[in-house]
């Protein structure tokens, strides 16, 4: 049985957001409209994982880390994250 991971589906659904909507998302990374309904679809029979080739494209257009994307095996398509330091988050005075 597929299992959803919510802070995946979270982030995928932030960048959604983020592009105005599903479609423009697909037209941003040049895939079907029907692609990122799997990505944001809560049935874990429908659901799929963003493909690692499209994760690089979503971080650089609209900040959502490729860690929070994949954060499963990101350390194998990209090993230089490993020794980045991720910036702490900055207290509001």
């Amino acid at each position: 049985m597929n299992t959803i991971n919510i802070h995946v589906l979270a982030a995928v659904r932030e960048a959604v957001d983020l592009a105005g909507g599903p479609s423009n998302l697909a037209r941003a990374l040049e895939v079907t409209p029907q692609m990122v309904s799997q990505w944001i679809s809560d049935n874990p029979m429908r659901n799929r994982p963003v493909a690692a080739r499209h994760c690089k494209l979503i971080e650089n257009l609209y900040g959502i880390g490729r860690r929070r994307l994949r954060p499963s095996d990101w350390h194998r398509y990209w090993p230089e994250l490993a020794d980045a330091i991720e910036e702490p988050a900055k207290e509001v005075a």
